[in-house]
């Protein structure tokens, strides 16, 4: 959507959502799998490569596109929208090293062929600091390099065709970089472990990715003439952040909606009157409004920042501010929607059940709103933001 006018694959997207070809997958199995008839649709349709630039054979999509998309697809199945954004994430990675020819001949694959993305930064040690990776890659002497890694939460792990790494490499002498690497997952040597049955985001194909001596092209390094803060402060956390906000409002305007609609279909026979003619419940529905349009002017309003020649380096903890104000306004509206429907709420496969459990997942999925809260506040103490 540009200036409010439908675009041709926006309008491809509702059409999709409308005839019910992307579906709800989250409690269809036990533990959920990945969306795969989701993806097909999206990739039938050249949806996958809409959010990457016309130069490299992309739609050229802006971000306040992107924030809609996922917004559209959470209200349907939240773990194919968080799919959807880790994939977002690992091509604007790969947009970075559009100089290389490796990274040229990959992203070419990937337009061509609608190919699927994901990234893993992970870890056990450090927990989702992308910037500060324990896992290092050794250079081989014959050119390329080794990987011997354990990445623990990979979205997408059995699905995706490419895959960003981020681990360190020597890159000036003996000191040591986090850096981001293109893995082919065709690799025999990449092996998926484990099984994913969690609370929510059921059907995201999250596993651990064991990296046993997985030989990487010697020109998978993603641009190393840019810092990795750099890379990550233009693709990766915009990406992400503003995904992720995306998705938490569109599981909030499913609670939003489940309680509208509880609302006005109530009638309270002991009061002879509707719920709706209740003054406090009339009170709760604005509340609940206005946590939800203050959420999307904030997503709307980083979304245009990213887009603009103003957005730098030094702008980033208004993006990593999305999280926390998204992650507030969701636990706000669950705590609305529950005291208004009621019991029913917590019945298994009731809509606003599915919410809560999606909320819980997206809150605690890392890094959590009080890391970011520790990243901003330093990054305001020492003169930025």
């Amino acid at each position: 959507m540009v200036n409010g006018v439908l675009t041709e694959a926006y309008n491809t997207l509702l059409e999709l959502i409308e005839d019910e070809y992307i579906e709800n997958k989250e409690y269809l199995n036990e533990p959920g799998e990945f969306p795969h008839h989701n993806f097909e649709q999206l990739k039938k349709n050249g949806l996958l490569t809409y959010f990457f630039p016309k130069n490299l054979g992309g739609g050229g999509g802006n971000w306040l596109e992107f924030k809609q998309w996922v917004v559209q697809l959470a209200l349907i199945c939240p773990s194919t929208a968080l799919c959807f954004i880790q994939h977002c994430s690992g091509l604007n990675v790969l947009k970075e090293g559009a100089d290389n020819e490796y990274i040229k001949s990959v992203i070419d694959d990937i337009v061509s062929h609608q190919k699927l993305v994901t990234i893993a930064f992970s870890e056990l040690s450090t927990g989702a600091n992308l910037l500060r990776s324990t896992n290092k890659v050794q250079v081989l002497d014959g050119g390329g390099y080794e990987i011997q890694n354990v990445k623990p939460y990979v979205t997408s792990a059995h699905a995706a065709d490419y895959l960003i790494l981020s681990a360190i490499h020597p890159s000036h002498g003996n000191i040591e970089k986090t850096a981001f690497f293109c893995v082919d997952m065709k690799d025999k040597n990449i092996q998926v472990t484990g099984c994913w049955d969690t609370l929510g985001m059921r059907s995201s194909d999250t596993y651990q990715i064991n990296f046993n001596r997985c030989r990487l092209h010697s020109d998978s390094l993603i641009n190393p003439s840019k810092d990795s803060v750099w890379i990550a402060a233009n693709s990766i956390i915009p990406t992400s952040q503003i995904g992720l906000a995306s998705l938490n409002f569109g599981i909030a305007k499913g609670f939003y909606d489940e309680t509208v609609k509880r609302v006005k279909s109530r009638h309270l026979l002991y009061l002879n009157k509707s719920l709706a003619e209740l003054a406090t419940i009339q009170q709760r529905i604005a509340e609940m409004k206005v946590i939800l349009d203050t959420l999307e002017a904030a997503i709307d309003r980083v979304c245009l920042l990213v887009d603009s020649e103003d957005y730098q380096i030094d702008r980033i903890s208004d993006v990593l501010q999305l999280k926390i104000q998204s992650c507030q306004s969701i636990e706000m509206m669950e705590s609305k929607c529950l005291a208004t429907i009621g019991i029913q709420a917590y019945q298994r496969g009731h809509r606003v059940e599915q919410c809560l459990r999606d909320s819980k997942a997206g809150v605690l999925m890392g890094p959590t709103p009080d890391i970011i809260k520790e990243i901003v506040g330093k990054i305001v103490l020492q003169g930025g933001g």
